[in-house]
């Protein structure tokens, strides 16, 4: 059996499926999904609906989670945060039920979790502020505040994966589903074996044909969010 670890999905369905078209056959149990679901990109309805019916799947916030919320009481920080990022938030408010808005929006913004014997803590930036950027060549005295009493500590937000291991604790960042920022329109994600605790990183191909299209309709003042993708 495995645990597959997820992160910064960012409304890429086309990604999504691409994840979860490669796992199909993994004896796949559960899904662990280290935040911002949303944001970038455009078809947040169908990422949120995806990983609200799978009993498999255990989510936490991440920032852009947390700016959605933002502009939906603001319209000072939607022009803001549309000028930065794109239109990602304005489609969330146009395309997702109230259902939906609270699901995204009551994830926690941590979660610790055991699976068979397996413990888990999972957040977006690192453990101590969703906001934080871990990369992979981060100093060992700020990695050492991210290793725990868990088995495994996963993180997101710099959509580039890496492992680190430090005694009994190692910490993972499985990449980045949506917007992969080390090789373009390759999916990253990882799959921990339940029986012997291996970790292995997948890569998986997506089209962006139908990504950049949309990129270019909706945010051409943005080019980053084209650009990105042919890295």
């Amino acid at each position: 059996m495995h645990i597959a670890l997820l992160s910064d999905i960012h409304a890429n369905i086309y990604a999504l499926d691409a994840v979860y078209n490669d796992f199909k056959n993994k004896n796949v149990k559960n899904i662990l999904v280290a935040g911002d679901h949303i944001g970038y990109y455009y078809w947040p309805k169908e990422v949120v609906h995806k990983l609200m019916n799978d009993d498999r799947v255990s989510c936490i916030s991440g920032n852009h989670e947390n700016i959605l919320s933002k502009t939906l009481y603001s319209s000072e920080s939607s022009k803001k945060y549309k000028k930065k990022y794109g239109s990602g938030y304005e489609i969330c408010k146009s395309q997702l039920s109230n259902n939906e808005l609270e699901w995204l929006l009551g994830l926690p913004d941590r979660l610790d979790i055991k699976i068979k014997d397996i413990s888990f803590s999972i957040a977006h930036g690192s453990l101590h502020d969703q906001e934080e950027y871990i990369y992979p060549d981060i100093s060992l005295d700020v990695l050492s505040k991210n290793h725990n009493t868990s088995n495994f500590t996963v993180l997101g937000h710099t959509h580039y994966p890496f492992i680190k291991h430090n005694g009994g604790n190692t910490i993972i960042n499985p990449g980045s589903v949506g917007q992969p920022r080390d090789i373009g329109r390759i999916a990253s994600y990882a799959l921990i074996n339940t029986e012997n605790h291996a970790v292995t990183f997948r890569r998986v191909r997506f089209e962006i044909d139908e990504i950049v299209g949309a990129a270019q309709k909706y945010d051409p003042e943005v080019p980053y969010l084209q650009t990105v993708l042919e890295r």
